[in-house]
């Protein structure tokens, strides 16, 4: 990816919402796009894991560690107190470029967040789509899992406001008369991943804070409060692998049951080869068997999806389009969504 590219997609990392929420990271992010060394180490990786949340996270995961530099400026973040956002950026940016083989050896990790506030809003648009259908059992499987923490929409607590409880999930609906559905029983939930990661596993529960952002104090908190919660819920299955293979063998084991797919900031990391091979499984077994499809993607991955234009624009820069494809529909823009889940709205999606 060429310099400039990878310079404007650092800079754009953050919403505009997100950057009024996040003026440190809105700062480092700036500082960043605009530093050398920033820059070769994410040229230096395959082009598709030249995510620039892949350097936030790297350098938040020093400062979990322990690093006497960073740790009290990230935890300072984490408590909501009022910092020098320029010197903060500055600061890490220095120990970016004075620790350029330790930041270079975590270079190979993957952005794996897979952020289980967007359960909130998958929960509405599975619920939506089940009641359209009529389906009132379904096999839900997530591809590009993470730890598989959005399996769970009928355990989950969804709320527009924050009610207290760290567990909860809150987003807003910009659309008017929209009613929500029960979420169908899911008799099975399955989670589809390159590289698992395990609740149980320490070091991977720390890359995934790591990944958090340290401003949104309630999503850290929502993190470990979900963790906690893991065991009392359903167990999950997990396959590792590619995620055409593993789901082509899944739709395959699976009897007749409605099997729900879900992704969100999955296919970003495709190659448009792949993106075009998964839209041509979706259609083989669209047409062999009941299937639902739901996306969250930013809006340009639907170029090789085959998902419809949408004239309106997003109510909110930034935004994700989701999409629901099905054995009873070809792919139908459903709405927009914060990319972590804060708010929806529901375009042509009907309204209940």
């Amino acid at each position: 990816m060429e310099r400039e590219f990878l310079a404007a997609a650092i800079r754009h990392i953050l919403s505009p919402e997100d950057q009024l929420r996040h003026p440190a990271y809105a700062a480092l992010t700036a500082a960043l796009s605009e530093n050398q060394m920033a820059l070769d180490l994410l040229g230096s990786v395959d082009e598709r894991q030249q995510n620039p949340t892949l350097l936030l996270a790297i350098l938040h995961l020093a400062a979990l560690r322990g690093d006497e530099t960073l740790t009290p400026l990230y935890e300072s973040l984490n408590r909501g107190e009022i910092i020098d956002t320029e010197a903060f950026a500055r600061t890490v940016v220095h120990y970016l470029e004075h620790h350029v083989e330790a930041v270079r050896a975590e270079l190979d990790r993957m952005t794996q967040t897979n952020e289980v506030n967007r359960t909130a809003v998958l929960a509405t648009v599975i619920s939506d789509v089940a009641r359209q259908l009529g389906h009132d059992e379904i096999t839900l499987v997530d591809v590009g899992c993470s730890m598989g923490l959005n399996l769970f929409p009928d355990q989950v607590t969804i709320a527009k406001t924050d009610d207290g409880n760290p567990a909860t999930l809150v987003t807003q609906c910009l659309s008017e008369g929209f009613v929500r559905s029960r979420v169908p029983r899911i008799t099975r939930r399955i989670g589809v991943d390159q590289n698992l990661l395990s609740a149980s596993d320490p070091e991977d529960v720390l890359w995934l804070k790591a990944c958090l952002w340290p401003e949104e104090r309630r999503r850290v908190q929502r993190f470990d409060a979900i963790l906690a919660a893991l065991p009392n819920w359903p167990k999950p299955e997990f396959r590792s692998g590619d995620a055409i293979g593993q789901v082509r063998q899944l739709l395959e084991e699976i009897g007749d049951e409605p099997v729900y797919l879900i992704n969100s900031w999955v296919l970003y990391y495709f190659t448009d080869e792949d993106r075009v091979a998964w839209r041509a499984l979706i259609d083989e077994y669209r047409a062999k068997r009941t299937i639902v499809w739901i996306s969250f993607e930013h809006e340009l991955m639907g170029l090789t999806l085959k998902f419809p234009h949408v004239p309106e624009p997003a109510p909110r820069k930034g935004a994700n389009q989701v999409v629901v494809t099905s054995s009873a529909q070809d792919s139908t823009h459903w709405g927009w969504c914060h990319p972590h889940g804060h708010w929806f709205s529901v375009d042509s999606g009907p309204k209940a």
